[in-house]
């Protein structure tokens, strides 16, 4: 990419660029869920920023602490919800275990959690530069 166009395809209102989200993913892990049952994933303290897969609706509890199924109109801290079939990029809280929970009954599949780099982090210098 190395066109304008190319690196900029989108403006504002105002004609202003906006650049198209770049990553760099640095590791991966993947973790099949089983049916019926929540799993506990140990992710390294080197994972800050990830984007989450997950093929099923999926709820990822920071404390480790949750069990299957979780309760219903209650107020969990430190969980996140996952639809499925989606990609989320979140900042990871300094937790270590996390624990993933089916969201859905009958319900297992495949959850990955990449470590990533921002973009600006390795964006063409082009980019940062106005002009």
């Amino acid at each position: 990419m190395s066109d304008v166009a190319q690196i900029y395809p989108f403006s504002s209102e105002k004609g202003d660029a906006i650049p198209l989200d770049i990553m760099e993913p640095l590791a991966s892990i993947a973790v099949q869920l089983a049916v019926n049952a929540a799993a506990s994933l140990t992710i390294p303290s080197t994972y800050k920023l990830v984007a989450i897969y997950s093929a099923i609706d999926l709820f990822v509890d920071f404390t480790d602490a949750q069990t299957y199924p979780v309760a219903l109109n209650t107020s969990v801290d430190q969980m996140l919800f996952v639809p499925a079939q989606s990609v989320m990029t979140i900042k990871l809280p300094d937790t270590g275990a996390v624990k993933l929970v089916p969201a859905n009954a009958n319900e297992g599949g495949l959850v990955v959690f990449t470590d990533i780099r921002k973009w600006a982090a390795i964006a063409l210098e082009r980019q940062l530069t106005r002009y």
